[in-house]
C-alpha cells in the first residue's frame, strides 16, 4: 500500500482507558475562571454559554468580515465549524485572536474526521464499517489519527463519539454513524475511540443523551419521539451513557428527544429538567458540560425562541449550540435574569465550567499547531494516512450478504448493463467499475429504455447509493419492489453503496443473485467492492447489527482470491515506448483502422492498449478490450485444433488416421486417405484454396440461395442465404475434383481444416461451434470467443472487414469474411471465429500452464506438448499451431521467440504467439482488410512480429 500511515493491528484491552480528564475541583483552574468571571461583563459571561457555528462557501468573503465586526461586540465563547476549507479556517482562528483572554475555543462535528467539515480533506468510514470488520482494535487507530488531524489543527474538542443504540433498521439520522445495536460493543468499541482521541488530548462530546437509537425521525426535520420500554432503556440505551459518566467524561450533548413514557409530557430532552437535570445530573451524577444539539434544528421549531432558550438552561443545559443569532441570546438570557426567570448564579455556574474546561484546554492542547501544520504539505500527507486506513477498514468491512455462487464473478461477465440508482453519481463511478466491467450505463431516468432491453443483458449490477434513510433518491417501493420483480427472471447483483439498512424495505431479496453493502458512499470502497466482486481480494465483513430475519447481525459471506488468473483491467496498461511508436504509425499510415495489443507475461499484464477505431470515419466507435474481431485463421487453433485435442484424449479420433474413418462420404476416394496429422501440419499435398463461393455463385446455381429466411438455409449476410446441401456439394467437389500431392511438401491450405469440422461434427454429433462452446469456452467462462457473433452481441461491438465486391457485394460487419466460411453458415473448421483479447488469452494461457485454467483441467500436459510441438522433421508446424522457423529460414515470429514457442497468423490482421520458455503471451488483433483486403501494409511492414520482438525486448532488458 503507498501510503504513509502503517499500522500495527493488534488487539488493545481497555482495562487501562483514561480519559484525558478535566478536574472540576482544581484549584488553578477554579481562580482561572474566577479571574475571568470578575472581569467579564454580563454580556461577555452570556456569550460565554454560545458556540456559534459558521460555514464558508468558496470565495465567500463577507464571512470573514462579519465575524470580525461581530468580534468588536460579542466573543462567543467557542465556535463550531460547519463546512469551509481549512484555509478559511485559519483565517477565522487569527480573527479570533482579536478576543484575547478568554479564547474562543474551535470545535468541530467531525465523527468521520476533519473531511467532515473541512472541504480540502478527505473523510474516514463511518463507525458502523469500522465495526463490520470484526477488528476493535481499529477503533483505536480510527480515533488516534482523528485525533492526530485534529490536533495539527488547533481543534480540542470533537462533538463524537455517538453512543447511540441503533435497534432501529429505519432509523433516518444514525444509521451507519452507530456502532452497534449491543450497548456492550458500543462501550468497548467507544473505549478505543476515545484512547486513540485522547493520546493527542483531543476531547470527545458523547453523544446524543438520552439516545437518538431508536427513533424513525429526523431531529434535523422533526421531534423524533422514543417509543420502548423503560427498563429496555434503562438497560440497554443509557447504558453506554452511564459508563462512560462514570469514567468522568467531561463534555456530554443532549438529543432533541422526547420519550413520554418516561417524562410523561412531549418536550424534547434539550428543554426538559427530568431528562438533562433529573437523570443526568442528578441520578447519573453527571458534573461535567452539558452541551444541547444544535439549536437551529427543527426538533425545536414548535417551541417559542425565548422560552426554548430559557428552558434549555434552566432544564440543565450549560452551552448553547449552533443559535441563529447570537445577540438575540445574550439579550433573552439578559432579560430572563432580569426578570428572574433564571438565576444569575446559575448562569455564572455555567460559565465557570466553561472557563475551567478552557483552562485545561489552554494548558494542555497546543493552540498554534494550525499555523505550521496546516499547509499543502501536510494536507497531502494527512490525506494520505486517511486512505491507508480507510483502505485496511473497507478491506475488510465489505459485505457479501447473499451469494448464488456468483461471486467472485468469473471471466467473462457477458453483456452487463449498471443501474445507478441515485439523484447526483458520485463523479469517480464510472471510471472505476470501467476497470473491470464492459457496461452500459442507466440510471433512473433511463429505467423504460432499460426495460426495453432487459434480455439483450447477461448481468445486471445495481448499485443503490444509500446516504441516509430518508426517503428519496429514487429509494421507494415502486422501485424496490420493480428491482425485485427484475430479479425473479434475471441476473442482479444489488450492490447497496451505502447505508444497509435499506435491506429492510425489500421483501424478496432471496432472488437477487448476489447482494453487498459498503456502509459508506465512497471511492475507496467502491473501487474495493469491484476488486472484491471480481476475486481480485475476498469478502470478509460481517453485518454488526441486525437489519431482520433475513439479514441477522454477523452476517457475511467468504470469498476466496481467484488465483493462477489472469486478472484484466480496462487498457491501457503497461508502457513499452517501442510498442506505442510502431502501433501509433502504423495508424497514421492507415495499415488499419483499429487494433488491441496484449502481452501477459507470468499471468501478469505487461502491456495492453486499443488502438483506433472500428472505421477510418471520424465518428466511428473506439476499439476498446470487449471489441469484438475476426479471427480468421485463428479459428485453426482456438477451435479447430482444440477440439482435436479432446477427441484425441478421449480416445475418439487417431491422428494417424485416413480423414474418411470420420467422413464416411470420402470413403475411397483420394482426399478420403489424407491423415489428420498431415491436415493438421499442412502437409496433406491439399492446395491452398478453393474458391467455392466463385464454383457456386448465385449465377449459376440460384436454387441455392434465397433473400429471406428459411430454416433449410443458412445466412450469409444481410438479406442473402444459402442452401445447407452446400456441404454435400463441397464433399462431392473434393471427392471428383481433389487428388492430394504429398510429396509438394508443406502447403499451408484450409481445405483439410473445413473437412475436419465435419469430421468433428460426425464424432461428436453437434455442430463445430455448439461443441468447443459447451466443452472448451463455457468451461473457463468464456462468452466472447464465438461463431455467429451476431446471434448473442450487438453490432456496434464487432469490428467491420471487408467490402465484400465479389460474392456479397455488402460491407461484412458481424458475418464472417472468408467466403468459405460463410457458405457453410458462418461456421468452419478454417475461419469463422470471433473473440475479443482476453478471451483468447485465457485459452492461451490455459495451454501455457499445463491444460489448467482457474482449476478447470482441460487437457493433459502431454496432449498440450504433443501439439504444440515439431511434429514432422523438416516441418516447423506443430498439430494445428505454427511454429519458429527451422534452419534460419524465414519466420512467422520474431527472432527473439524461443523454439519451444508457438501460435498461428489470421488473414484479418491477426495473430497470437505462446512461448512457454518466457511464459509470454503474445496477441495482436486488427481488422486492417477493412475497407479491402487489398491493404496489405501490415505485412509488408511486418507489422505484428515487430511489435512481438519490442515485447520480447523490453523483457529482455528489465
Amino acid at each position: 500500500m503507498k501510503k504513509c500511515f502503517y499500522l500495527l493491528i493488534i488487539f488493545i484491552t481497555t482495562n487501562n482507558f483514561l480519559i484525558a480528564q478535566i478536574d472540576w475541583n482544581n484549584r488553578e483552574a477554579n481562580l482561572y475562571a474566577k479571574h475571568y468571571l470578575s472581569k467579564l461583563s454580563w454580556d461577555e459571561k452570556i456569550a460565554q454559554l454560545i458556540f456559534q457555528g459558521i460555514r464558508i462557501d468558496a470565495n465567500d468573503t463577507e464571512v470573514f468580515k462579519r465575524f470580525k465586526n461581530q468580534l468588536d461586540t460579542l466573543c462567543p465563547g467557542g465556535i463550531i465549524l460547519l463546512r469551509m476549507s481549512s484555509q478559511d479556517y485559519k483565517k477565522l482562528i487569527d480573527i479570533a485572536d482579536k478576543c484575547g483572554k478568554p479564547p474562543i475555543i474551535f470545535t468541530m462535528d467531525g465523527e468521520w474526521g476533519l473531511g467532515m467539515r473541512f472541504t480540502n480533506f478527505k473523510s474516514l468510514p463511518r463507525f458502523m464499517t469500522v465495526s463490520a470488520t470484526g477488528n476493535d482494535s481499529l477503533f483505536y487507530y480510527y480515533g488516534n489519527i482523528i485525533g492526530k488531524h485534529f490536533s495539527l489543527a488547533s481543534i480540542p474538542i470533537n462533538f463524537t463519539p455517538i453512543l447511540d443504540i441503533n435497534d432501529q433498521p429505519l432509523n433516518p439520522v444514525i444509521g451507519t454513524r452507530a456502532i452497534s445495536d449491543d450497548p456492550l460493543e458500543v462501550i468497548k468499541r467507544a473505549e478505543l475511540f476515545i484512547e486513540g482521541l485522547n493520546e493527542y488530548k483531543v476531547q470527545p462530546v458523547i453523544k446524543h443523551f438520552p439516545g437518538h437509537g431508536n427513533t424513525i425521525t429526523d431531529s434535523h426535520y422533526n421531534l423524533p419521539f422514543l417509543n420502548m420500554p423503560i427498563d429496555v432503556f434503562k438497560s440497554k440505551h443509557l447504558l453506554p451513557f452511564t459508563y462512560f459518566i462514570n469514567k468522568n467524561v467531561p463534555f456530554l450533548m443532549v438529543g432533541h428527544l422526547s420519550y413520554p413514557a418516561y417524562t410523561h409530557d412531549s418536550l424534547p430532552a434539550t428543554v426538559n429538567p427530568i431528562i438533562t437535570k433529573n437523570l443526568l445530573q442528578d441520578t447519573l451524577h453527571f458534573n461535567g458540560l452539558v452541551f444541547s444539539d444544535a439549536l437551529n434544528m427543527k426538533a425545536l421549531a414548535q417551541l417559542p425562541y425565548d422560552s426554548m432558550i430559557i428552558k434549555a438552561l434552566q432544564s440543565g443545559i450549560d452551552v448553547l449550540l449552533l443559535p441563529d443569532n447570537p445577540y438575540k441570546v445574550v439579550s433573552i438570557i439578559k432579560k430572563a435574569v432580569k426578570e428572574k426567570k433564571i438565576d444569575s448564579l446559575e448562569i455564572e455556574n455555567k460559565v465557570k465550567k466553561i472557563l475551567i474546561a478552557k483552562y485545561f484546554i489552554i494548558s494542555e492542547f497546543p493552540l498554534n499547531n494550525y499555523k505550521h501544520y496546516l499547509t499543502d504539505k501536510y494536507i497531502n500527507l494527512y490525506n494520505n494516512e486517511i486512505d491507508s486506513l480507510s483502505q485496511i477498514i473497507y478491506s475488510k468491512a465489505i459485505t457479501l450478504l447473499k451469494n448464488d455462487n456468483a461471486i467472485p464473478l468469473k471471466y467473462d461477465y457477458g453483456k452487463v448493463a449498471m443501474l445507478n440508482i441515485v439523484n447526483n453519481k458520485p463523479h469517480y463511478t464510472d471510471s472505476i467499475w470501467s476497470r473491470y466491467f464492459y457496461f452500459d450505463n442507466y440510471s433512473l431516468k433511463d429505467t423504460t429504455l432499460l426495460k426495453n432491453n432487459l434480455n439483450n443483458y447477461d448481468l445486471f449490477i445495481v448499485n443503490l447509493f444509500v446516504g441516509s434513510m430518508n426517503n428519496n433518491n429514487g429509494r421507494d417501493s415502486l422501485t424496490i419492489d420493480w428491482l425485485e420483480k427484475l430479479s425473479n427472471r434475471h441476473k442482479i447483483i444489488l450492490n447497496i453503496i451505502g447505508q444497509p439498512f435499506i435491506l429492510a424495505k425489500f421483501k424478496n431479496p432471496d432472488n437477487f443473485t448476489a447482494i453487498t453493502t459498503t456502509y459508506d458512499i465512497d471511492s475507496i470502497a467502491i473501487s474495493m467492492l469491484a476488486e472484491k466482486l471480481v476475486g481480485n481480494s475476498t469478502f470478509e465483513g460481517k453485518l454488526p447489527i441486525a437489519i431482520n430475519e433475513y439479514f441477522y447481525k454477523g452476517l457475511g459471506l467468504h470469498t476466496n482470491i481467484l488465483t493462477n488468473i489472469i486478472k484484466f483491467n480496462n487498457p491501457p496498461l503497461g508502457n513499452i515506448t517501442a510498442v506505442d511508436d510502431i502501433m501509433q504509425q502504423a495508424l497514421i499510415d492507415s495499415t488499419f483502422p483499429g487494433a488491441v495489443v496484449l502481452a501477459i507475461k507470468d499471468k501478469q499484464i505487461i502491456y495492453y492498449k486499443t488502438f483506433g477505431k472500428q472505421t477510418y470515419d471520424t465518428q466511428a466507435i473506439k476499439i476498446n478490450r470487449y471489441t469484438l474481431f475476426d479471427l480468421a485463421s485463428l479459428t485453426k487453433p482456438l477451435a479447430t485444433t482444440l477440439a482435436i485435442m479432446k477427441l484425441y484424449e478421449e480416445g475418439k479420433i487417431d491422428l494417424q488416421a485416413p480423414i474418411y474413418k470420420y467422413i464416411p462420404e470420402l470413403h475411397n476416394t483420394n482426399i478420403g486417405k489424407i491423415k489428420i496429422d498431415r491436415i493438421m501440419t499442412h502437409s496433406a499435398g491439399l492446395p491452398p484454396f478453393i474458391n467455392f463461393f466463385e464454383i457456386y455463385n448465385p449465377t449459376k446455381y440460384p436454387e441455392l440461395y434465397s433473400k429471406i429466411p428459411n430454416t433449410n438455409y443458412y445466412q450469409v449476410a444481410d438479406s442473402i442465404f444459402v442452401n445447407k446441401t452446400i456441404k454435400d456439394s463441397i464433399i462431392n467437389y473434393l471427392k471428383k475434383n481433389i487428388t492430394p500431392n504429398p510429396n509438394i511438401g508443406v502447403v499451408y491450405s484450409d481445405i483439410g481444416f473445413i473437412l475436419l469440422r465435419f469430421a468433428i461434427e460426425n464424432i461428436t454429433k453437434m455442430r463445430l461451434d455448439e461443441y468447443v462452446s459447451q466443452n472448451i469456452y463455457k468451461s473457463l467462462n468464456i462468452k466472447r470467443l464465438c461463431y455467429l457473433p451476431l446471434n448473442k452481441f450487438d453490432k456496434k461491438e464487432i469490428a467491420p472487414t471487408e467490402y465484400d465486391s465479389i460474392f456479397r457485394k455488402q460491407l461484412l460487419w458481424g458475418y464472417v469474411h472468408d467466403g468459405n466460411a460463410a457458405l457453410l453458415g458462418g461456421i468452419s473448421g478454417h475461419a469463422g471465429l470471433f473473440g475479443n483479447a482476453e478471451s483468447i488469452a485465457i485459452i492461451l494461457q490455459m495451454l501455457l500452464d499445463n491444460g489448467e485454467y482457474e482449476g478447470v483441467k482441460l487437457f493433459k500436459p502431454e496432449t498440450i506438448q504433443k501439439f504444440t510441438s515439431v511434429y514432422f522433421d523438416k516441418n516447423r508446424r506443430g498439430l494445428g499451431f505454427d511454429k519458429p522457423a527451422l534452419n534460419g529460414l524465414e519466420s512467422p515470429a520474431c527472432e527473439l521467440a524461443s523454439p519451444y514457442s508457438y501460435g498461428h497468423y489470421g488473414f484479418t490482421g491477426t495473430m497470437f504467439w505462446v512461448d512457454p520458455q518466457y511464459d509470454l503471451i503474445y496477441i495482436f488483433l486488427s481488422n486492417r482488410v477493412y475497407p479491402t483486403a487489398n491493404n496489405t501494409k501490415i505485412s509488408k511492414n511486418s507489422i505484428r512480429t515487430k511489435v512481438q520482438q519490442a515485447i520480447y525486448q523490453s523483457i529482455i532488458n528489465n
